[in-house]
């Protein structure tokens, strides 16, 4: 069987120009990233953990309320899981633009590992968010491309 472009090696359909290209630039953890793309992403991924969190807020609510039919308290619990499978991949799409971002300045991304150092994790995130969100990159080419 011949390959056809239009419908990919497997069958499937390919996915969107568009669609891929945002996937890639949300969980992608090649390359670099300049300041006002990481700002708009940071503010996107941002808002989609407070709305999760706030989903997850009133879907406990309908748990543990008396006054809902049990086959809708189930349907809280569907949702609330599906609010946490939202957040988990905020939460990676938040580490690909941070790494990127530590790319630009020519560090490692595994930097943000010190974020999991008791004591030392929140100074070091307060480091990041003010290196990564103000600080500019290295004009020429680096490691990181």
């Amino acid at each position: 069987m011949a390959y056809n472009e239009s419908i990919g090696s497997s069958g499937a359909p390919p996915v969107s120009g568009h669609l891929r290209d945002l996937l890639l630039l949300v969980f992608s953890f090649d390359g670099r990233m300049g300041r006002q793309t990481y700002w708009l992403l940071w503010a996107g991924l941002t808002a989609v953990k407070c709305l999760s969190f706030l989903g997850l807020l009133w879907m406990y609510t309908i748990v543990k309320s008396e006054e809902v039919p049990p086959h809708l308290a189930d349907l809280g619990y569907i949702g609330g899981l599906l609010l946490v499978l939202v957040m988990f991949f905020a939460l990676i799409g938040r580490a690909s633009i941070e790494a990127r971002r530590n790319h630009d300045r020519g560090q490692s991304a595994l930097l943000l590992a010190l974020i999991f150092v008791p004591v030392l994790g929140p100074f070091f995130y307060l480091y990041l968010f003010v290196a990564n969100g103000f600080l500019a990159g290295t004009p020429e080419p680096n490691a990181y491309g």
